[in-house]
């Protein structure tokens, strides 16, 4: 195993003895009798993907159709993602699935092992346009982790399956590291880290917080790592369950993100259903910031439309007529083009458009000064927001609105 990893002696023994296992192996040697033979033997990325609580989820799937159309969702959703980044995936294993990285095996590509941690990010990313198919066929969301790791990998075939498979410590470090990620995190190994760390991949594309370290029954223990995006350069994955309203002509198909049932919701009185039948379109170039108002609205039973790009929301604003949205929600600081550049181009289309600006900076009363048309201070809230304070707001606006009809 190369020198470069300072935490790669934390499992030299194991790997030298499946080196030594598997040295000179050829396609076709059997270097074990039998039913299995390996192949070949090298380092490289390998990445799994496990559902939490798999068997708890499926049994309140009552049919065999449902669980069949429940994992299968999974596999088409996360499988093109490995593609996509250059993985190679070795099996199935139930409730998850094990791929590994034939390009990371020069250790000096560094597009390779980034393609590597943008393939875990992309897979936590998905999550949300994969439940959104799942609830649509009334089956149960899913939760996942994501973890990857570097180190020596044995190759073997087996005479009873035409699939490569995996064996070693990094395999096993892989999986066991798994269960420290976050319900939808993402964790690598101490070697990987090490890897792009030297690359600076960390530094420009993710924030890296260190967990704690992993028993492996040696002398020293294996620490594991944290890996979340940062929100500029989230994956395109991610971006397509947001903006998948702008791709339709019925503009009232809209995505349903799962939420919390524990919170307190007019929607729980249907007697009293606080936005039923009020269209909002809200526009903010931060993705994870929509998500979180989409499934806020969606359990208040308002109907949102989400944009991260200004641009789309313009044209499909144009598309749709200015009597479709009650209340246009927009962020101050986008890149391409900023709200108050937005809402003056909504205005020549309709220059009664109802909005409310959203804004990190404490200058309300001086947007009010130069904002155009007779926009008041109700028509600005600051950043961070409370739900109730978000709710009451778009509530008042969109009565007002109502009553000046």
């Amino acid at each position: 195993m190369s020198s470069f990893l300072k935490n790669s002696k934390i499992r030299d023994q194991s790997e030298k003895e499946n080196d030594e296992y598997g040295k000179g192996a050829k396609p076709g040697d059997n270097v074990v009798n039998g039913e299995i033979s390996f192949l070949s033997s090298g380092n490289y990325c390998v990445l799994f993907v496990d559902m939490m609580d798999s068997t708890k989820t499926t049994c309140r799937i009552p049919d065999s159709l449902g669980l069949r159309r429940y994992y299968s969702l999974f596999f088409s959703r996360i499988a093109p993602i490995v593609r996509k980044y250059g993985g190679k995936i070795i099996k199935t294993t139930g409730d998850g699935l094990i791929a590994y990285f034939p390009n990371t095996l020069d250790i000096s590509n560094q597009d390779a092992f980034r393609a590597v941690i943008q393939c875990a990010l992309a897979m936590t990313d998905a999550r949300c346009a994969l439940n959104s198919d799942l609830n649509e066929m009334g089956l149960p969301s899913m939760t996942y982790r994501v973890s990857a790791d570097y180190g020596n990998l044995q190759m073997a075939s087996s005479s009873t399956s035409r699939v490569e498979d995996l064996f070693g410590s990094t395999m096993n470090v892989c999986a066991k590291i798994n269960r420290l990620a976050a319900s939808n995190g993402v964790v690598i190994g101490g070697d990987l880290y090490t890897i792009i760390r030297s690359f600076a991949i960390l530094d420009d594309e993710c924030h890296c917080q260190e967990l704690g370290s992993y028993d492996l029954g040696l002398k020293n223990r294996y620490p594991v790592y944290a890996i979340t995006a940062k929100t500029i350069g989230r994956s395109a994955d991610a971006l397509s369950s947001i903006t998948y309203a702008t791709h339709h002509d019925n503009v009232g198909e809209h995505i349903p993100i799962s939420y919390n049932h524990n919170r307190p919701s007019s929607s729980n009185n249907s007697s009293v259903p606080r936005g039923s039948h009020i269209n909002l379109m809200i526009v903010d170039d931060e993705p994870d910031i929509l998500l979180v108002y989409k499934d806020m609205l969606n359990s208040e039973r308002y109907n949102p439309d989400l944009f991260v790009d200004p641009r789309q929301a313009l044209e499909h604003y144009t598309k749709v007529g200015p009597s479709y949205y009650d209340l246009v929600i927009l962020d101050i600081r986008m890149p391409r083009m900023n709200g108050l550049e937005l809402y003056r181009r909504l205005r020549s289309i309709d220059p009664n458009v109802n909005v409310l600006f959203l804004t990190a900076l404490d200058a309300a009363e001086e947007l009010c000064s130069v904002l155009p048309g007779d926009l008041s201070r109700s028509n600005i809230i600051q950043k961070p927001l409370g739900v109730n304070q978000l709710l009451q707001r778009i509530e008042l606006l969109t009565s007002i609105r109502k009553t000046t009809l």
